[in-house]
């Protein structure tokens, strides 16, 4: 009789012959195509910080042995569970492109879908329930000595559902920031002296007690006005006094929380408005300033060009001072017509104004802000019968039908001489 301590190197040698065939092919492309055999997949985001909304894309790269197998984007906010938020599959060349938006800051990476680590599952189960010994299981009829096997704990991580595929273990995982948004109004600000300033809007995603600030551009820094906290669905209302005369520029600022991180709004214009007693005239003629605005506005002491923004009962326009005026004690300013009726003004009446401060250059502007008008000179010329000089009456118009007579001019002709 053979003693049987002599079958057992043989067995061994079947059993280590059987699990070499069945090992995934995926572990072995894998070894070949990248240096790191741990990591099965390797992922590169487009951007590690996005705006609210955004679609984050990830392209990635697997082993050539794992194309078709389904592939999860998963994401993870700080201390919450991985969740699935985009699907693919792997393509044959082994690259893959996942893309899906965020709203909040947190984790990303790639995996396994779970319809494909379910149905690995069952079949690693199914397999479990054979006699073999621990660590090794028995599947299939074979010749008698011979053991067809399956590992039942990949030490590599990954497990071997159908033939030639295997259960992909997670890529590695990359933090990404999302900013919040907000919902504000644009434009310039009129805030009358004194009285209170009222900024409403929301901030995205919709939660309530986030901190957000009223800021101002003071000596080139931002400083904090005011600051509130968010109401439920992420509405808020800033009230601000405004005391200072002076133009400047705001913005309505969130410095970013562990949800979502920071934004800011544009910059608007504050413009202080001041009230000031005021009349209207009817401009048909020449004006002191020597031309007419579109929206043309006297006042005594203002250089000729200077802008004023004008209000008056909900409605603004920015007038130029074109004329002198008024000459009414007590009254500060006199509308043309065209001011009048962009602010539906009549009569005497208290508006708000704001002067705009003067551009930085000496010189006064030239342009005024309505339409550019030409002036036409005409100048017939008659030569005297008795006299080497010519007279030339000159006629000057300057749009509108406006016109006057220059001074007559005298030169001598060419090619005759006085004597």
């Amino acid at each position: 009789m053979r003693p049987t301590n002599m079958r057992c190197p043989r067995t061994v040698r079947l059993t280590a012959g059987a699990l070499a065939i069945a090992a995934p092919t995926s572990a072995v492309a894998l070894a070949a195509d990248q240096p790191d055999a741990q990591s099965t997949l390797r992922i590169t985001p487009t951007s590690s910080q996005l705006e609210y909304g955004h679609r984050l894309t990830i392209t990635g790269v697997a082993p050539r042995a794992d194309a078709g197998q389904r592939l999860a984007l998963e994401f993870s906010a700080a201390h919450s569970p991985w969740r699935a938020i985009a699907h693919t599959k792997i393509h044959s060349d082994g690259a893959f492109r996942l893309r899906a938006p965020l709203t909040r800051s947190g984790s990303v990476r790639v995996g396994a879908a779970a319809d494909a680590t379910s149905d690995v599952g069952t079949a690693s189960g199914a397999a479990s329930k054979g006699t073999a010994p621990e660590g090794v299981t028995t599947t299939g009829t074979a010749p008698a000595g011979v053991a067809t096997t399956e590992t039942a704990a990949d030490p590599a991580g990954t497990a071997t559902g159908t033939a030639g595929a295997a259960v992909i273990s997670a890529s590695r995982s990359e933090r990404v920031a999302v900013a919040a948004k907000l919902i504000t109004s644009s434009g310039a600000i009129d805030a009358l002296s004194g009285q209170r300033l009222e900024l409403h809007g929301a901030l995205l995603p919709r939660h309530a007690g986030r901190l957000v600030r009223l800021q101002d551009l003071a000596g080139g820094s931002w400083r904090t006005l005011t600051a509130t906290r968010t109401r439920a669905g992420g509405h808020f209302a800033l009230r601000y006094v405004d005391r200072a005369s002076d133009r400047r520029t705001i913005r309505i600022s969130f410095a970013g929380d562990s949800a979502n991180a920071g934004v800011h709004s544009a910059g608007r214009k504050l413009i202080p408005l001041e009230p000031a007693l005021a009349s209207w005239y009817d401009d048909g003629g020449n004006t002191a300033c020597g031309f007419h605005a579109a929206d043309g506005i006297a006042n005594k002491q203002l250089p000729c060009g200077t802008k004023v923004t004008l209000a008056y009962h909900g409605r603004t326009v920015t007038a130029v001072v074109d004329d002198r005026g008024p000459y009414v004690p007590g009254r500060e300013f006199d509308l043309d017509q065209s001011t009048a009726g962009a602010l539906g003004f009549a009569g005497v009446a208290t508006i708000w104004s704001s002067v705009e401060p003067a551009p930085a250059s000496a010189r006064p502007p030239r342009a005024p802000s309505g339409p550019r008008r030409t002036l036409e000179r005409k100048c017939p010329t008659g030569a005297s019968p008795t006299s080497t000089w010519t007279r030339s009456t000159c006629r000057l118009s300057f749009g509108g039908g406006r016109s006057f007579e220059g001074e007559p001019l005298w030169w001598p002709e060419a090619g005759r001489d006085r004597s």
